[in-house]
Formats: C-alpha cells, sequence, structure tokens
C-alpha cells in the first residue's frame, strides 16, 4: 500500500489506473486502496490521494483538467489572487455540472508530462493572465521563471498565447524575483519612473529592490518575516545599510497587495529627501 500511495504522489498526488498498472500494481490493490479511503476515484480512470490540492479532483469528476491560476498554485507559482477553481476541457467535451466556486474554460491545451491532470503552465499562464490584471500576470510569469517552471525562450511561445493587447506585458518581466511582493512592487516604482535593481547582492545576502541606487525595499510575504529572529536580522542589515549611507524600509503582504498606492507614497516621501550619501560630510 505504501509503495502505490507513493507512486501516486510521484504524479503529484494524483495519476491514471493505466499508469500505475504500468509500474506494477494490480487492479486488485487499486480496489482495496480506493476501498479503505486511501485512495479516491473521482473519475473511472483516475486515482487521487485525499491530501492532493482538492482541485484535482473537482477537475477530473468534471471530465476537465485542473487549469488557469489554480495550475498554477498546484504547480508552487505565485499567483495574487485566486477566487474560483479553474478546470479547461476541450472545445466539443462532453460537460459534467460543476461543483459550487468552479469555473470552466473551454480551449485546445497541452497536458503538464510531469502531472497530467493537469494543463501545461505555459498553457495556465496563458489561460491566467488573459484575465488578471497587469501587475498579477507579471507576477506569475515572474515567479514560473524563478521557479524553472518555464524558460526565457519560453516567453515566444507564451506570446502566441496571450491575446494581442496583452503581449508587451512580457517587456517587463524579470525572473529574478523570489515572491510575487517584489513583482507587484518593482512594476508600481518603475511606472513612477524610478530605476530599479532587483535581488542586489549584499553582505552574503540580497536585497530585494533597491531604488535610485540608495533606497533599499524589502517585500516580505509570510508569518517568519515577523519573529524576533528576523526582527533582529532586520535590525542588523538596517545598521550596516546606514553605515554606508543608505535607506532601507520594509514592507509587509497586506501593504503591497491591498495598500500599494500607499506603499508608492512612502516610497516617494523617501526619496524626496535625497540621496543621503550626497549630504554626508567629507
Amino acid at each position: 500500500m505504501e509503495n502505490l500511495l507513493a507512486d501516486v504522489a510521484r504524479f503529484g498526488g494524483a495519476t491514471t489506473r493505466r499508469a500505475l498498472y504500468a509500474l506494477g500494481h494490480s487492479k486488485r490493490s487499486l480496489q482495496s486502496a480506493v476501498g479503505c479511503g486511501s485512495l479516491i476515484a473521482p473519475a473511472r480512470s483516475w486515482v487521487v490521494r485525499p491530501d492532493a490540492h482538492p482541485s484535482i479532483a473537482k477537475a477530473l469528476a468534471s471530465h476537465g483538467r485542473v487549469a488557469g491560476s489554480t495550475a498554477l498554485v498546484t504547480a508552487g507559482v505565485w499567483v495574487t489572487h485566486e477566487d474560483s477553481t479553474w478546470l479547461a476541457v476541450k472545445p466539443g467535451a462532453h460537460y459534467a455540472p460543476l461543483e459550487p466556486g468552479t469555473r470552466r474554460i473551454e480551449c485546445a491545451f497541452a497536458l503538464d508530462p510531469a502531472a497530467p491532470w493537469r494543463v501545461s503552465i505555459l498553457d495556465a499562464l496563458a489561460q491566467h493572465c488573459s484575465r488578471a490584471s497587469r501587475n498579477d500576470a507579471i507576477a506569475s510569469i515572474d515567479s514560473a521563471l524563478h521557479k524553472k517552471r518555464i524558460v526565457r525562450s519560453d516567453l515566444q511561445k507564451l506570446a502566441r498565447l496571450l491575446p494581442e493587447r496583452r503581449r508587451s506585458w512580457l517587456k517587463r518581466v524579470d525572473g529574478r524575483a523570489e515572491s510575487g511582493l517584489e513583482s507587484i512592487l518593482r512594476l508600481a516604482c518603475q511606472d513612477e519612473g524610478w530605476s530599479v535593481d532587483v535581488q542586489v547582492p549584499f553582505r552574503g545576502g540580497r536585497l530585494d529592490l533597491v531604488i535610485n541606487g540608495w533606497l533599499c525595499i524589502e517585500a516580505d510575504g509570510s508569518a517568519t518575516h515577523d519573529d524576533e529572529d528576523q526582527a533582529r536580522k532586520d535590525r542588523r542589515r538596517n545598521t550596516q545599510l546606514a553605515a554606508i549611507g543608505l535607506r532601507w524600509h520594509r514592507f509587509g503582504y497586506a501593504d503591497v497587495i491591498y495598500r500599494l498606492e500607499s506603499c508608492i507614497r512612502v516610497i516617494r516621501t523617501l526619496l524626496s529627501q535625497g540621496d543621503p550619501r550626497v549630504h554626508q560630510p567629507c
């Protein structure tokens, strides 16, 4: 049983019965696993681990594949707002009733070879970026690049999948960003006409953003940045930056996602004070 569950996990938590038979598992062992609840059978040909992402069973039960922003989330790619479970079906395919909170995309798509229960990452990006705002779309593409879900040359393929009016967004993509927060804040700062350097090396680590060459900005997206150990690191970094004449400020997840205009006002105020190195005594 453990080997069976491990093999299902290899496919991201769900796979076909045929794939498991090819690995040497018997029909009887699969029936036993489904019977005792160790696996779920949302569709005739598929089995899913109960701890797999819930969108997988929903999509398969509806004769579709996990798609759009939902597919990106299951692949570990940044999605700013996930308000529905998205699934894709081929044009003309048989439709099954949708569960509440599930939305269907009817389109041609390729499957992800590593997880054939979802569309390919390129198709998922195209589906998501066709519906998301510019900043949120670019943040997802940045994340897919950074996490090596796609490579730089894939952007040409993605351009062909996107609506024409959105293809210019790809010129703003930067895969160095380690989180979607950095991408969203970078784009907003660039819109102001400020120069923005990304992931700048500093004392054995990196600074998320450096604006106009001297204002260092960190964008932190989880509770791990609020513990005492991280607070000590923040104070140490602040001291180090101040010692060489730079300024530093940190924004949290809610700041960037829900109060982006306020973040820009704060940065504008800090920049208006001028480069502190210019005012240092000789």
